[in-house]
């Protein structure tokens, strides 16, 4: 009999596609993956904990996965730590962490091509571009785990994106530390565009949605390259700014001021009337006092995002901003952010229902994916929504639906975050 593995996936969609490529080269070996099915874990031969380090609570909740799952192993089963955890901390684990079989990092050579083995939705998946990061942002540990910018070949991109449109992916999504800067490493000049062009160009129905941008490196062809490709590109922005308060933003190493980023939101929306742009905000960083979340406060009623998530800063060792910064002077700051993160949450919540309010009566391509039991109603999700990060849409239909199948349906609802509708005859 043919020996079976789980893996279980931990961390952001980079993880996921470095999963994908273990378990499409395992199922090449021989191996049966038993992800998607009952009680997989238990009944594996071999476990694989693909891990995340990017902050404490990640590294928590990665060695918490892997106590559990490998107190619950059938006998004689191995299990695997492997990913970014394993990767930044391989010394100490191998010496600690005697009830692993193997401790593992992260590819070293990337690359992005897979079988048959995907673990997004039904119809979705994420493409990876490129490994690692050349930024330095005082705040991340990213370069010290994953490494500096490696640009992933186009021909290889191009041969996995035909391929998962050719096995009937309706949507995908291009994902990097930063694609802005795809190319650069090879010293190439706006590969990001030339890319995004050749995806596009691929015979098919199928979407592409653009993820994590970085705001210092935003390539102004981009906006028109979106508006030439015949709708295949969605006006999807991920970019993720940090703060507004210029001091903090030179503390983290970056460049953009509250007005550039202003301007930039302003040249988007002029270009396209419903583009969904979604940022992230850094909590806590050396500079951070009352007068900088007041003014941060203000920011984000002023730019009027669709969508943005709030994060306090986690003191990560061999970071710029673990030198600038004493663990007292995090602690210190946490009561102040205890109060604000909520209140700026809360804040950005009214703002992004108002935002979807612009959708109601509007007629959107939505990607299912998934039957509520018992009922006529299904999740789903609009080229405006990003799958796993931003609202659903609870949708109606008289009719069976294919999952991950797209289907034309009328907004009608605006519920919290998330949108109500109903598939449209036609």
């Amino acid at each position: 009999m043919s020996k079976t593995f789980y893996i279980e996936n931990l961390g952001c969609a980079k993880n996921q596609v470095d999963a994908e490529v273990k378990a499409s080269e395992l199922v090449k070996k021989g191996w049966v993956c038993l992800n998607g099915t009952s009680d997989a874990a238990e009944r594996a031969d071999l476990i694989i904990v693909n891990t995340c380090a990017f902050i404490e609570s990640a590294r928590k909740e990665a060695l918490d996965v892997f106590f559990a799952l490998n107190s619950t192993k059938k006998k004689g089963a191995k299990i695997i730590l492997s990913g970014c955890l394993g990767e930044r901390y391989k010394d100490e684990l191998k010496a600690e962490l005697t009830e692993a079989d193997e401790i593992q990092g992260v590819p070293k050579i990337p690359h992005t091509l897979r079988g048959d083995v995907l673990f997004s939705q039904k119809g979705c998946a994420y493409l990876k571009i490129s490994e690692g990061c050349n930024h330095r942002c005082a705040f991340c540990a990213i370069p010290l785990i994953r490494g500096p910018l490696v640009s992933i070949s186009e021909d290889e991109i191009l041969t996995e994106a035909k391929r998962l449109v050719k096995s009937g992916i309706k949507e995908i999504n291009l994902i990097g530390q930063d694609l802005s800067v795809y190319g650069v490493d090879r010293g190439e000049v706006n590969a990001l565009c030339t890319l995004l062009n050749k995806i596009a160009s691929i015979d098919g129905a199928f979407k592409i949605r653009c993820l994590y941008i970085h705001p210092d490196f935003f390539p102004p062809s981009l906006l028109d390259v979106i508006e030439n490709s015949k709708g295949k590109i969605i006006p999807y922005f991920d970019i993720p700014i940090q703060h507004c308060n210029v001091d903090i933003l030179h503390n983290m190493g970056r460049a953009k001021t509250s007005d550039n980023i202003i301007a930039l939101i302003k040249t988007i929306r002029r270009k396209f009337e419903n583009a969904y742009i979604r940022t992230t905000f850094l909590l806590g960083f050396k500079g951070e006092s009352e007068n900088t979340l007041v003014e941060l406060e203000q920011f984000v009623k002023d730019a009027q995002f669709d969508a943005a998530s709030f994060f306090e800063y986690s003191h990560e060792d061999g970071t710029r901003g673990a030198k600038m910064m004493k663990k007292c002077e995090v602690k210190a700051l946490k009561p102040l952010l205890k109060e604000w993160k909520p209140r700026l949450e809360n804040l950005q919540n009214k703002i992004t229902i108002e935002r979807l309010e612009r959708f109601v009566g509007t007629r959107q391509d939505v990607f299912v994916e998934e039957k509520i039991e018992g009922s006529n109603l299904y999740f789903a999700h609009a080229p405006f929504q990003c799958p796993d990060t931003d609202g659903t849409i609870v949708l109606k239909s008289d009719k069976d639906l294919i999952i991950g199948n797209v289907y034309t349906a009328l907004i009608t609802k605006v519920n919290n975050a998330d949108l109500e509708g109903a598939i449209v005859d036609e």
